[in-house]
């Protein structure tokens, strides 16, 4: 028998952030809570499958699969446990150093609701893993969550929950609240917390005063990235066998929040491996039996190639990027500015990141396809040797929120997904929800940064590609070429054509190699699905040109140019 377990909310638990610091909270305390079920299973001397046990709970994912009868109760326990331990440990910190009189505390029932109702555990069995993971799908559509009737404000992020404050649970009718004594209340608790812990912990009016208003969750989730308070939340026997907290999840560069909040640009990312599910059917072969020893193998690989890129990262992008999180063939980070103000990161910076940084990281997995190339496979079905890996990146302008531009990542990602897999979007983001977005295979793009030439003949980082999307422009409003949607060439030839005459006179051979438009799509062989466009020529080189264009507009291409 085989136990597959999950909670939620996740998704809208991390969408909940107003700052990196409360994103990256939420990450540490969802791997943090999966890592108890993890150690509550192991404690009852049941196999964990996934995810594999490695040096830290940073990066665990929250589905785990579990060999035995592992009971829904005591992943219910284990959960409840360690939340409660991470309320307990804040509030003491609050309690502590914010202490009466100066704030008269009346809030303990808010924080016993938090920890009844802030979670719903799935669970779900069978005699295969895949039987188990389909019955925990069925599952999770029967939600049973519990909604809490707050008195008073609701956050200014979170909707429907309480801000929080000293006297939220006090026993006052909701019509004898003064709501402007509530507000003079919470924005002198967030000073004093901010004033404990630097002015960073929140945003400021002119006049000093806290501008924002957080629930009881995201005050917890934004003070469990600062050490003195992690090294007492992630502390807990039944997390770690002795009463001493993760050292490693303490470990939380605060600097990095500043470099990211102060930095003009910002380029988020997020990453998902293609086809996970087919390449572990592959892997175990016509043997269900050799199931849970592939998906173990294949999570230890997973999670210790993840554990490195929170260093190797920042290393190799000599410190303009972060990774917020990685959990085995899932990431999150961003790119940025190497310090507050420094205006350092350009387009450069970008393509490095696509072309060499990411691919050579990804490499090291040993469950990589090796490498990011066209082809993958011989076989007929075009099921590829390797795993491979699909990219949304959105870079976004510093007024840009950053939940829009989170949002707009998933999206970007979701896209790479749907036009083929094995491939980037790259979305520029501007204020007001606009963007412009190129999907584009990871082996095409050193390959038409190489070869594409302008009008004048210039090259490299000198070729303006605003020449070829002034030239599609213009062909566009003549209708010479179309913007059609269809993924299938057929139905525009003209339009086609006509874009394979633009391709030869921008895209001429270098040192003797050509480089051949590149396929639209293949209805016949899905071994060339890695290498196809997944849409029309005439689309896809426009959408490429107009990004490449609005990116030389950017202030980044004027600081490479001065």
């Amino acid at each position: 028998m085989f136990t597959v377990v999950t909670f939620a909310p996740v998704q809208g638990f991390i969408s909940s952030s107003r700052k990196l610091r409360d994103l990256y909270g939420s990450s540490l305390l969802l791997s943090f809570l999966a890592k108890a079920i993890v150690d509550d299973a192991k404690q009852r001397g049941l196999l964990v499958i996934s995810p594999a046990v490695v040096s830290t709970s940073r990066g665990t994912p929250n589905t785990l699969v579990i060999s035995g009868n592992y009971k829904k109760g005591y992943g219910v326990d284990a959960l409840e446990q360690a939340w409660g331990g991470v309320l307990d440990a804040t509030r003491k910190w609050l309690v502590t150093h914010c202490p009466p009189p100066q704030f008269n505390y009346s809030w303990d029932a808010a924080w016993k609701l938090w920890h009844k109702n802030a979670w719903e555990m799935f669970h779900a069995q069978g005699e295969t893993v895949e039987a188990a993971r389909r019955r925990l799908a069925i599952r999770k559509n029967e939600r049973a969550w519990t909604a809490i009737n707050w008195t008073g404000e609701s956050s200014t992020l979170g909707g429907a929950d309480a801000i929080c404050r000293p006297s939220m649970s006090a026993n006052i009718p909701p019509w004898k609240l003064d709501s402007e004594e509530v507000g003079k209340e919470v924005q002198e608790f967030m000073g004093a917390i901010n004033q404990m812990l630097g002015g960073a912990f929140c945003a400021t009016r002119i006049d000093g005063s806290s501008s924002e208003e957080l629930s009881l969750p995201e005050l917890v989730k934004r003070l469990v990235t600062y050490k003195d308070v992690a090294k007492e939340a992630f502390r807990s026997p039944l997390i770690t066998g002795s009463n001493q907290s993760d050292e490693k999840t303490g470990d939380l560069l605060p600097q990095r929040f500043e470099t990211l909040a102060g930095s003009e640009t910002t380029a988020w990312f997020m990453a998902d491996g293609d086809g996970v599910g087919a390449y572990l059917r592959e892997m175990r072969g016509t043997d269900p039996a050799a199931e849970p020893k592939v998906l173990h193998q294949f999570s230890a690989t997973m999670r210790s190639w993840a554990e490195q890129l929170y260093k190797k990262v920042p290393d190799h992008m000599e410190n303009k990027a972060t990774v917020i999180y990685a959990g085995g063939d899932d990431l999150l980070g961003a790119l940025h500015e190497s310090k507050p103000g420094a205006q350092d990161l350009t387009r450069i910076d970008l393509f490095n990141w696509l072309e060499n940084v990411f691919p050579a990281l990804w490499i090291l997995n040993n469950n990589a396809a090796l490498p990011l190339s066209p082809v993958h496979s011989n076989d007929s079905n075009g099921h590829a040797p390797g795993l491979t890996i699909s990219m949304g990146l959105v870079w976004a302008q510093s007024k840009v929120p950053q939940r829009e531009a989170l949002q707009h990542s998933r999206e970007a990602e979701q896209s790479a997904k749907s036009h083929g897999r094995n491939r980037f979007t790259l979305r520029l983001l501007f204020r007001g929800d606009q963007h412009l977005e190129w999907v584009c295979p990871w082996w095409l793009l050193p390959k038409v940064r190489l070869h594409y030439r302008d009008r004048e003949k210039n090259e490299g980082h000198n070729a303006k590609w605003r020449h070829l999307a002034e030239d599609l422009e213009h062909l566009l409003r003549r209708e010479s070429i179309s913007r059609e949607h269809a993924p299938c060439d057929v139905r525009s030839p003209h339009s086609e054509s006509m874009a394979k005459v633009m391709w030869n006179a921008y895209f001429p051979p270098v040192n003797g190699e050509e480089l051949p438009p590149p396929i639209t799509v293949h209805y016949d062989d899905p071994r060339l699905a890695h290498s196809s466009i997944g849409m029309p020529l005439a689309r896809w080189m426009l959408s490429m040109a107009q990004v490449m264009a609005s990116l030389e507009q950017d202030r980044t291409w004027r600081l490479e140019n001065a």
